[in-house]
């Protein structure tokens, strides 16, 4: 199990599941922040989805970035985020800064919280 805690920022956590379509909208996006050099540090968190329904939706949507598997939802839980997909971004000192909520992101607003809030 990993210590969200333990985590050093910046970062930024998707929380995402495999029959969520915003989460599928929104993953590309994700993947294109990660491969760019010095970007924030970007890992998934694949909730209540079984491990190879995720792997599949990783596979054919070309995701490469970390990702954690938590089919108990338990990360989910003690976030409180309630519903996916959402989004931590995690400051250089390890803390939260913001968790986004609301519709899928695309490049623009993705990058936009970024520039925000890390």
């Amino acid at each position: 199990m990993v210590d969200v805690r333990a985590l050093r920022g910046p970062m930024v956590i998707n929380m995402w599941a495999s029959w969520c379509a915003p989460c599928r909208e929104e993953l590309p996006a994700f993947e294109r922040l990660a491969r760019k050099t010095g970007a924030p540090k970007v890992v998934g968190v694949v909730d209540t989805s079984t491990r190879a329904a995720a792997v599949s939706v990783a596979e054919d949507l070309g995701v490469s970035f970390p990702m954690l598997f938590d089919d108990r939802s338990r990360f989910n839980s003690a976030m409180a985020l309630g519903f996916v997909p959402a989004t931590i971004f995690v400051d250089e000192a390890g803390r939260i800064a913001f968790i986004y909520r609301s519709v899928a992101l695309d490049d623009a607003s993705l990058g936009a919280l970024v520039e925000k809030y890390l």
